[in-house]
């Protein structure tokens, strides 16, 4: 259970995220992941849908910005 940061299961993601993709690629599905959240849930913000207290699941976001870094990578190598 959380005290109200990240949650247990979303440091477990990020733990496989950062061994497959390394410690820079890990990071940067984790600052993606963040900024994606951050994107989806302002106009719900906006609309006071949500608020300050909610609590959001990351995982959602990080599987969207893993395999945003997976094409990523898969295009950069074919160039």
């Amino acid at each position: 259970m959380s005290s109200g940061g990240v949650g247990l299961g979303d440091m477990v993601f990020c733990s496989f995220v950062a061994s497959i993709f390394g410690i820079a690629g890990g990071m940067s599905v984790l600052f993606l992941s963040n900024w994606l959240a951050a994107i989806a849930l302002l106009p719900l913000y906006l609309r006071k849908k949500v608020s300050n207290r909610t609590k959001i699941p990351m995982i959602p976001f990080q599987y969207v910005s893993g395999l945003f870094i997976i094409i990523l990578m898969y295009c950069n190598k074919n160039m």
